[in-house]
């Protein structure tokens, strides 16, 4: 049988395709809500995107920008008043 080998992602970047912070995937971890990993890399936990994907769309958490393949930037609001 021959394993296909999907798209790696990290909690840093599942945050930023999904459009929420880092924190928040951390949570999801230890409730328990995220699919468990599927990979260690580096020592570190890797998931396959199709199947966070597939959890975020079931689970409502994949937003409509995500769902084209747009990475989120996360902005810090501080930086932001400045120039307003």
């Amino acid at each position: 049988m021959t394993d296909q080998v999907g798209e790696p992602v990290g909690i840093v970047e599942i945050a930023d395709r999904l459009g929420v912070e880092r924190t928040t995937v951390d949570q999801w971890r230890q409730r328990g809500v995220i699919p468990q990993p599927r990979w260690t890399v580096g020592g570190r936990p890797a998931w396959d995107w199709e199947t966070i994907t597939a959890w975020a769309q079931a689970t409502s958490r994949l937003s409509a920008s995500a769902e084209d393949g747009e990475q989120h930037e996360h902005t810090n609001p501080a930086r932001h008043q400045d120039q307003q």
